[in-house]
C-alpha cells in the first residue's frame, strides 16, 4: 500500500515587527535584524530573557544598557563589537 504524501509542516509567520524612525540607530539595528530572521516580540523575548515591555520602551523613549544590548544582539547571533573607527569604512553604511 502506497504511503500517502505529508502535507509540510507549517510555515514561519512573517514578523509584524518594525524598524522605529526615532530610535537609536542600535535599537534599529536590533528590529531591522528581527524584521530580517521573522522573529515575533515573543520568540525575541523567549531566547533574549527580555520583556516585551522593555522593547516597546526601546521603540519609543528608552536605550537599552549594555546588559540588555548584549542580550538582545546574542538572541539574534549577534555581538557587540568595539572596532577602529576607519575599520567602519569598509562596512556598508546600511549595516552600520
Amino acid at each position: 500500500m502506497r504511503q500517502q504524501p505529508q502535507a509540510p509542516g507549517p510555515a514561519k509567520r512573517l514578523s509584524r515587527v518594525t524598524i522605529p524612525a526615532r530610535a537609536h540607530p542600535l535599537v534599529k539595528r536590533i528590529f531591522a535584524e528581527m524584521c530580517r530572521q521573522a522573529i515575533t516580540y515573543v520568540e525575541f523575548g523567549e531566547r533574549s530573557g527580555l520583556a516585551r515591555e522593555t522593547l516597546t520602551a526601546w521603540r519609543v523613549r528608552n536605550n537599552p544598557d549594555l546588559t540588555s544590548l548584549e542580550a538582545a544582539l546574542g538572541a539574534l547571533g549577534l555581538k557587540v563589537a568595539i572596532v577602529p573607527a576607519d575599520a567602519l569604512d569598509l562596512i556598508s553604511p546600511t549595516d552600520r
